[in-house]
């Protein structure tokens, strides 16, 4: 959270036509860490949308799922909140 809250650069649309709210990006963590097939699970507006994304892309330093000591893909999902108080 502390690198997302680094990075992301909230675009100027989204201040101007939203309240904030939570952005739910969903990807895959791979065997190495890296976040893959990124996706939107739950939208406040789509220019704020494409930088969650972008951010996500980013982070590298994912814990990947093991099993008995061997790495495995799995799913996270990554709630980002935003609020303009």
């Amino acid at each position: 959270m502390n690198f997302i809250s680094k990075t992301i650069q909230i675009p100027d649309r989204t201040v101007a036509v939203s309240n904030g709210g939570t952005v739910r990006v969903r990807f895959i963590v791979n065997e190495t860490g890296k976040p893959i097939d990124i996706e939107i699970v739950k939208s406040i507006e789509y220019a704020l949308d494409d930088e969650c994304m972008r951010v996500i892309s980013l982070a590298k330093d994912w814990i990947p799922a093991s099993d008995k000591g061997k790495k495995l893909k799995a799913y996270s999902i990554q709630p980002i909140s935003i609020s303009f108080k």
